[in-house]
């Protein structure tokens, strides 16, 4: 009777052993997850961003070709500046962004 009380204990503590070797498998698994989810929400977030700013930049160009269609040099120039100050800034924005992620 003795025997069998203490060869179910060793049979209960190695399944409890394999049971915590498991759940520290699935603890690092699930650590693993969240670490690449974040990353890919930094991705997300960076490329929403240049994609904004692309979407910017195209519409001052189209605004810029239908100033100059209507022969509008002072909309024309006042656009264009504000596309050179805009362009760099936008392209800094987004190196510094992503530089934050790294």
């Amino acid at each position: 009777m003795s025997r069998r009380i203490t060869s179910k204990m060793v049979e209960i503590r190695e399944g409890q052993k394999r049971i915590e070797e498991g759940q520290k498998e699935v603890r690092g698994t699930i650590k693993e997850i969240r670490k690449e989810s974040k990353k890919l929400k930094r991705d997300t977030d960076l490329l929403t961003k240049q994609s904004a700013a692309n979407q910017l930049r195209l519409d001052l160009m189209f605004e810029i070709v239908k100033a100059r269609a209507e022969n509008d040099s002072a909309k024309d120039a006042r656009l264009t500046q504000t596309l050179r100050y805009v362009a760099p800034n936008l392209y800094t924005l987004y190196i510094c962004s992503y530089s934050l992620y790294i």
